[in-house]
């Protein structure tokens, strides 16, 4: 402890490190304000622009968020993990992208072959 009684940190017991969650009303109180105010933040950056929407750092933000709103870190998504869906998702789209193409050539090849003989016009 230092010298005004406040607990350093990271706190360990018996060479293990302990996280202390406050959970009084006050505190709870105050975590949302947290989050409230850096809500804000976000909300107003994305309007200021290409150097706003570059100012967050969204999955930092996520996992803070996940924190004060006290969801255990179990339940989460880590950075890497988060990463790694990411690709996953964008891999699917360009697939999805290049099977839409791939549709529209070939509808539009089958709309560009003639009629057959005798069929109606």
């Amino acid at each position: 402890m230092d010298e005004r009684g406040l607990i350093d940190l990271p706190l360990r017991v018996n060479g293990l490190e302990v996280k202390v969650t406050p959970v009084a009303p006050l505190a709870n109180a105050q975590a949302m304000d947290e989050i409230n105010a850096v809500m804000q933040f976000a909300q107003l950056t994305q309007q200021m622009g290409p150097e706003g929407t570059v100012a967050v750092k969204f999955g930092d933000m996520i996992d803070y968020l996940g924190d004060k709103l006290g969801v255990p870190a179990a339940l989460r998504n880590d950075a890497a993990e988060r990463a790694f869906l990411l690709e996953e998702r964008q891999a699917q789209q360009a697939q999805a992208m290049a099977a839409q193409v791939q549709m529209q050539q070939l509808q539009g090849g089958a709309a560009a072959l003639p009629a057959p003989a005798g069929a109606p016009a």
